[in-house]
């Protein structure tokens, strides 16, 4: 196989962190527009390139939106060189697939109407979810347990020679990394992905901060056109902080802007008669 260099660049410090970390569950929330889908797909390429004869899947809910937009981002993250078929490589956009010259394999997968027999049949080093918010917990745990199957994968000799400790699996082979990774928007307080992942919760300070991280990222003119950015700023105040400063924890419809003229400011010699006729009439009034 011909080397290659990967120029793989960061708009930003979140992007960075993310690609660097290093724990099995990864979670890049944020606002729109933040890059999360790049970086993601940055890093898948980065593995896949990095051990030979690896396997990865690329999913997101649904398939149109698959094909639309994360299958576009990861070509074109992805140098061509990389799958040149007179080399080896093999792009199926029919059959969601591509193989690299180096033996590495992606999968994309949509999960909306998947049967979970098939899920449970896959065996990869890596799993990327894109848009993570819109699947079902189960689904999640049923990933969960697919990464790390595939015994293929191959860790180069000058890694062993550089790191001559590298890990290795009770078999005795070396340890490919094997990484859980969803991109995601924020969501509620009850959504499973802030239980799992999220500093603030509750169930990741007692069972799931040992191996999963959340990097939180908002929109920012480093990723987005700034027009379109002051566009999105107009929005409700809700949707901005949750879209734009990817916010967690504001359930929509749990947000009230309470206007000055709902205001009732009444004391205690209010006339229980005269406040029915207040509510039904709708207006503000003053004592």
């Amino acid at each position: 196989m011909p080397e290659l260099s990967l120029d793989f660049k960061f708009l930003t410090k979140k992007q960075e962190e993310f690609f660097n970390l290093t724990c099995r569950n990864q979670c890049f929330s944020g606002g729109f527009g933040n890059g999360k889908t790049f970086v993601g797909c940055q890093k898948v390429v980065y593995i896949l390139s990095t051990f030979p004869n690896s396997r990865a899947v690329i999913a997101r809910y649904e398939e149109s939106k698959l094909r639309q937009t994360t299958m576009k981002t990861f070509y074109n993250v992805i140098n061509p060189k990389l799958y040149a078929e007179d080399m080896g490589g093999v792009r199926a956009d029919s059959l969601n697939y591509c193989r690299m010259i180096n033996g590495s394999e992606v999968i994309f997968l949509h999960l909306k109407d998947y049967d979970e027999r098939v899920l449970r049949g896959l065996e990869v080093n890596v799993c990327l979810v894109d848009q993570a918010e819109e699947i079902a917990e189960q689904t999640f745990t049923t990933l969960s347990a697919r990464i790390g199957r595939w015994s293929e994968a191959k860790v180069p000799e000058k890694l062993l020679e550089i790191y001559p400790e590298w890990p290795k699996l009770p078999n005795g082979n070396y340890k490919v990394p094997s990484y859980l990774m969803l991109l995601c928007n924020p969501d509620s307080e009850l959504h499973w992905i802030y239980r799992r992942f999220h500093p603030n919760s509750e169930d990741w300070q007692q069972k799931y901060s040992k191996s999963y991280t959340m990097i939180q990222a908002e929109t920012t003119a480093e990723t987005i056109d700034e027009e379109i950015l002051d566009e999105m700023k107009t929005n409700d105040p809700s949707w901005v902080s949750r879209f734009v400063y990817g916010r967690w924890g504001i359930p929509e419809g749990n947000i009230h802007t309470l206007s000055d003229d709902s205001l009732l400011e009444v004391d205690k010699n209010l006339d229980l008669d005269h406040l029915q006729q207040i509510i039904r009439k709708g207006y503000r009034t003053e004592y």
